[in-house]
């Protein structure tokens, strides 16, 4: 949870940042298009997360004082909540998905039906068992038979074998179509 916690911290300092700089250079075209440069700096944010070199203190230090010069010299911050919140939700659910999408079961549990991890796939590469899968998209697609179930079975007792495998566990997404949509509203009302 602390690093989820630093994660979004790092986040409101770019989203800040972004934001900030963009109404500087562009203000006018910034606040007519409100809605449009949220998003592309939220998915910019989330590109940020991922490259290492800018989550490094330096990176996070220069973009700390960015924030504070804007904050005293220019217009101030003009804080967008909205922004905010919905960085937040995509968080959380990326947390979610990140903390409850896999399962490590015993591999001579599997059975035919279940999805592997791109993980556990990886692994089967360098082992001359027969009959293994070769790829996964992680998806229903992807539901392994009862052949491969037993190669798997088989799998564990070879050199590169190993005592627990990871699944994709089968999570109703109803739920993220229902938060989908009462961000999509909650954004066209206020918006």
């Amino acid at each position: 949870m602390k690093s989820f916690v630093v994660q979004y911290l790092i986040s409101m300092l770019y989203l800040t940042a972004l934001g900030s700089v963009w109404r500087v250079f562009f203000e006018r075209l910034y606040d007519e298009n409100i809605i449009l440069f949220t998003t592309g700096n939220i998915f910019a944010v989330i590109l940020i997360n991922k490259i290492q070199f800018l989550r490094s203190k330096i990176c996070i230090l220069i973009i700390t004082l960015i924030d504070l010069y804007v904050i005293v010299f220019q217009h101030g911050v003009r804080f967008q909540l909205i922004s905010l919140l919905i960085l937040l939700i995509i968080y959380l659910l990326r947390h979610f998905m990140n903390e409850y999408n896999y399962e490590e079961i015993p591999t001579e549990a599997v059975k035919k039906g279940m999805v592997l991890s791109y993980m556990v796939i990886m692994q089967f590469t360098r082992s001359r068992v027969k009959g293994l899968p070769e790829e996964t998209s992680e998806d229903m697609k992807s539901r392994i038979t009862e052949e491969q179930a037993e190669a798997i079975r088989r799998w564990k007792d070879s050199k590169y074998g190993k005592e627990t495998i990871i699944i994709v566990r089968k999570i109703p997404f109803a739920i993220f179509i229902f938060l989908g949509t009462v961000v999509f509203l909650t954004i066209r009302t206020i918006g």
